[in-house]
């Protein structure tokens, strides 16, 4: 997934660990991050938990820094020809903000990347 933000890219990339289940538990994320800077590319571990409508994760750069991302999911889906499901969630109101400075202001991302869950079967 590409975020652009105040002239910088970051990359996310992670997988869900666990499902939603009866007693409410959010799914849970973890991965990887990077954004190129002047200095070259700085890279962090990527946790956080896609909740309903809610995307919300914290990137642990190499260089002390925390960013924590959220955004909104709009969620949308399509059946294919064999009744298969595609769940796709698009990702709108993104901001950040670094934990070490909580009284800053949070800085809004766009992204044109997809969540997407495939489900299958009629």
């Amino acid at each position: 997934m590409r975020l652009s933000q105040n002239g910088f890219t970051v990359y996310l990339s992670f997988q869900q660990t666990s499902l939603v289940n009866a007693t409410g538990n959010q799914p849970h994320v973890h991965g990887s991050a990077y954004y190129e800077s002047a200095g070259g590319r700085v890279q962090g571990y990527l946790q956080g938990n896609l909740y309903r409508d809610n995307f919300d994760v914290t990137v642990q750069w190499e260089n002390a820094t925390r960013g924590n991302y959220r955004a909104d999911i709009v969620q949308n889906y399509w059946i294919g020809p064999h009744g298969e499901v595609e769940l796709v969630g698009e990702l709108k109101n993104g901001t950040t903000h670094d934990e070490q400075h909580p009284g800053r202001a949070a800085t809004p991302w766009v992204t044109d990347s997809l969540l997407s869950c495939h489900r299958f079967g009629p």
